[in-house]
């Protein structure tokens, strides 16, 4: 037994979890408590920390062992948090939250970037004022496999590249010298797991995003002027 086991209460599996056991807790979790889908929550976001951590050492061969025998003690010091958490997210789902769910609560550099669309008016829109459509959209999560990228009873298998690492280690030698680079894996772009084209979700080929598509009604106030910006919010 572990020294401590609360990263693995954290995500609800036993000490003896396989990987994919722990991957699969991560993930379910990850998806239910993202601040993005539980704005103005705070409990959410300790959580989604506090799983974050979890996975970070639980994922990680050296660093389980070396908390399944001496606890968190044993593990380097170094806080961890909000923007840690979403940059674990970003490379186990291989894109920021924000993008699926079209942004949330304002919780700083993370959130979705704002969309800058140009819309071309009349002087006689500007003096009188008009209302006008707008099309945009947006990437959300698949509904169809609830973001996994695989069809129903199929999964992601672990890249035998980089051995769901995500990246790969290229040495070269420089004459008497070697260098050591690290480059995200070329077979999975850094998500560290592959879907073949057999269990492929059909609905978002394996991308576990789709486009969602929105007409917007822009008012135009009268009196704007030339490059004067109006601002959009996208609610579901």
């Amino acid at each position: 037994m572990p020294k401590d086991s609360e990263y693995y209460q954290r995500l609800g599996v036993e000490p003896s979890a396989s990987v994919d056991d722990i991957k699969k807790a991560y993930k379910k979790m990850a998806i239910k408590f993202h601040p993005d889908k539980n704005p103005n929550n705070p409990e959410a976001v300790e959580k989604f920390k506090e799983i974050s951590e979890a996975y970070e050492v639980l994922s990680d061969e050296k660093k389980r062992q070396i908390y399944d025998k001496y606890g968190k003690d044993g593990l380097k010091e170094g806080g961890f948090s909000a923007h840690n958490a979403e940059d674990i997210f970003s490379q186990f789902f291989g894109g920021g939250f924000s993008s699926f769910f079209g942004g949330g609560g304002n919780r700083g550099p993370k959130r979705t970037e704002n969309i800058v669309h140009e819309l071309q008016v009349s002087l006689e829109d500007l003096y009188k004022g008009k209302t006008s459509k707008l099309a945009v959209q947006r990437n959300v999560l698949c509904s169809k496999c609830s973001g996994s990228g695989a069809r129903e009873g199929a999964a992601a298998a672990k890249c035998k590249t980089c051995e769901g690492r995500g990246v790969r280690i290229i040495i070269k030698q420089m004459g008497p010298m070697i260098q050591q680079m690290q480059t995200v894996c070329p077979d999975c772009q850094g998500k560290g797991e592959t879907i073949s084209e057999a269990d492929k979700c059909k609905e978002c080929k394996g991308k576990k995003v789709i486009k969602e598509k929105k007409v917007l009604q822009v008012y135009i106030e009268q009196g704007m002027t030339h490059g004067q910006k109006n601002r959009l919010f996208w609610r579901s």
